[in-house]
């Protein structure tokens, strides 16, 4: 993958602008061009270039995510399979969801800035949630998710989707809060068919390959360095989870730095 300044200048995105002058005063577009599946691609994105944190990239990330998941798709569909995700299909939404530190304090934001009433419905959820998986002594097993090996973890994942408890964002069947869906959901779709969802055995679910996952790859970028944390946090568990760095204390540096860093874990 290869970064560069570009000009002239090119109309960004304007919902990612928008996120990005909500901490950021000036922007610039950077093109980005990439080889993914043989095939060459250039990206021309809007950037903050003064310091900013980590938190600030989000929505690049998203919509990083949200291309390369684009173009699987793509790839899927010349191979002749249509993705079987639609709107009102929850069946994959009692699954156990990692999320990113980032997605944590986004998803926090985004359930104090809800309605009143849905964000008491939501708080329930959740501390319903907490209450089932305490219950059946999952609880401690995900606050410390770094205690387990591979092998508990898929058993952790198994025996969470075996509880049946619905996403707390989940309404009707679909997502409620579908644009600041976490970037592990974005990267989930399937091409077999939706009833084997609900009992996800191995072999039954035909999921669309992205070759390269930015919820990976942020998760590298900010996972803790003490061996204590974990490199990943259960959505379900979001809105009790706290930071391990106070917002003065963290990194700051240009947007065109923190996509550089992307970009090499991608790679």
């Amino acid at each position: 993958m290869h970064v560069q300044n570009s000009n002239p200048f090119v109309k960004p995105n304007e919902k990612y602008l928008h996120a990005v002058y909500s901490n950021s005063k000036t922007v610039a577009m950077t093109s980005i061009s990439m080889t993914i599946g043989g095939q060459p691609v250039t990206l021309k994105i809007p950037l903050p270039t003064e310091k900013v944190t980590a938190d600030t990239m989000l929505p690049l990330f998203q919509e990083l995510t949200n291309f390369l998941v684009e173009m699987s798709v793509k790839s899927a569909e010349k191979a002749g399979k249509q993705v079987s995700c639609k709107k009102g299909c929850g069946a994959c939404c009692s699954q156990l969801v990692p999320i990113t530190e980032l997605e944590v304090s986004h998803l926090k934001k985004v359930v104090d800035e809800m309605p009143v009433a849905q964000q008491t419905e939501v708080h329930k959820k959740f501390q319903h949630a907490a209450q089932q998986l305490a219950a059946a002594n999952l609880l401690e097993k995900l606050r410390r998710p770094q205690n387990l090996n591979k092998d508990q973890r898929i058993k952790l994942g198994l025996d969470y989707f075996q509880l049946d408890i619905p996403c707390p964002f989940l309404e009707n069947q679909s997502c409620s809060i579908h644009p600041h869906r976490p970037m592990a959901c974005r990267e989930y779709l399937v091409t077999s068919p939706v009833k084997n969802c609900s009992t996800p055995q191995l072999g039954e679910i035909d999921g669309i390959q992205v070759p390269r996952k930015v919820s990976y790859a942020v998760t590298q970028l900010t996972k803790q360095k003490r061996k204590s944390q974990s490199d990943w946090l259960p959505l379900i568990l979001a809105l009790e989870h706290h930071p391990q760095e106070p917002a003065n204390k963290q990194k700051l540096q240009p947007g065109i730095d923190w996509l550089k860093e992307i970009l090499a874990k991608l790679s």
